[in-house]
Protein backbone atom coordinates (compact mmCIF):
# COMPACT_ATOMS: atom_id res chain seq x y z
CA UNK A 1 0.00 0.00 0.00
CA UNK A 2 1.48 3.31 -1.00
CA UNK A 3 1.84 6.32 1.24
CA UNK A 4 -0.78 8.24 -0.75
CA UNK A 5 -3.39 5.50 -0.18
CA UNK A 6 -2.54 5.29 3.53
CA UNK A 7 -2.94 9.06 3.94
CA UNK A 8 -6.24 8.97 2.05
CA UNK A 9 -7.58 6.20 4.32
CA UNK A 10 -6.36 8.08 7.37
CA UNK A 11 -8.22 11.22 6.26
CA UNK A 12 -11.40 9.27 5.51
CA UNK A 13 -11.31 7.48 8.86
CA UNK A 14 -10.52 10.67 10.80
CA UNK A 15 -13.34 12.54 9.01
CA UNK A 16 -15.77 9.71 9.86
CA UNK A 17 -14.64 9.79 13.51
CA UNK A 18 -15.16 13.56 13.63
CA UNK A 19 -18.67 13.20 12.21
CA UNK A 20 -19.54 10.48 14.73
CA UNK A 21 -18.08 12.48 17.61
CA UNK A 22 -19.94 15.65 16.58
CA UNK A 23 -23.19 13.68 16.26
CA UNK A 24 -22.79 12.18 19.73
CA UNK A 25 -21.93 15.59 21.21
CA UNK A 26 -25.00 17.22 19.63
CA UNK A 27 -27.21 14.37 20.83
CA UNK A 28 -25.86 14.73 24.37
CA UNK A 29 -26.36 18.51 24.42
CA UNK A 30 -29.87 18.24 22.98
CA UNK A 31 -30.78 15.48 25.42
CA UNK A 32 -29.74 17.60 28.39
CA UNK A 33 -31.65 20.59 27.00
CA UNK A 34 -34.79 18.51 26.50
CA UNK A 35 -34.49 17.13 30.04
CA UNK A 36 -34.14 20.64 31.43
CA UNK A 37 -37.13 21.92 29.48
CA UNK A 38 -39.23 18.93 30.53
CA UNK A 39 -38.32 19.45 34.18
CA UNK A 40 -39.19 23.16 34.02
CA UNK A 41 -42.52 22.40 32.37
CA UNK A 42 -43.32 19.82 35.04
CA UNK A 43 -42.44 22.33 37.78
CA UNK A 44 -44.77 24.92 36.22
CA UNK A 45 -47.61 22.41 36.02
CA UNK A 46 -47.03 21.40 39.64
CA UNK A 47 -47.13 25.05 40.72
CA UNK A 48 -50.47 25.46 38.93
CA UNK A 49 -51.88 22.40 40.67
CA UNK A 50 -50.62 23.59 44.06
CA UNK A 51 -52.11 27.06 43.52
CA UNK A 52 -55.48 25.58 42.54
CA UNK A 53 -55.42 23.28 45.56
CA UNK A 54 -54.65 26.18 47.90
CA UNK A 55 -57.47 28.21 46.34
CA UNK A 56 -59.89 25.37 46.98
CA UNK A 57 -58.68 25.09 50.57
CA UNK A 58 -59.22 28.79 51.15
CA UNK A 59 -62.75 28.52 49.73
CA UNK A 60 -63.46 25.57 52.02
CA UNK A 61 -62.08 27.49 54.99
CA UNK A 62 -64.41 30.42 54.29
CA UNK A 63 -67.38 28.06 53.91
CA UNK A 64 -66.50 26.30 57.15
CA UNK A 65 -66.40 29.64 58.96
CA UNK A 66 -69.80 30.54 57.51
CA UNK A 67 -71.25 27.19 58.56
CA UNK A 68 -69.81 27.52 62.05
CA UNK A 69 -71.55 30.88 62.48
CA UNK A 70 -74.99 29.50 61.61
CA UNK A 71 -77.44 28.59 64.38
CA UNK A 72 -77.17 25.22 66.10
CA UNK A 73 -80.23 23.85 64.31
CA UNK A 74 -80.20 24.98 60.70
CA UNK A 75 -83.49 24.71 58.82
CA UNK A 76 -83.96 21.58 56.78
CA UNK A 77 -85.50 21.91 53.36
CA UNK A 78 -88.11 19.23 52.65
CA UNK A 79 -90.18 19.64 49.52
CA UNK A 80 -89.72 23.37 49.28
CA UNK A 81 -90.98 24.02 52.84
CA UNK A 82 -88.68 25.21 55.54
CA UNK A 83 -89.12 23.18 58.69
CA UNK A 84 -87.33 24.17 61.88
CA UNK A 85 -86.30 21.22 63.98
Amino acid sequence: MSLRVRIRWLLVISAACCVVLATVALYWVNLSLVDTLTERNAERELEKVEATFLDQLSILRVRAQDWSQQPDHPPSNQGGWVIWT
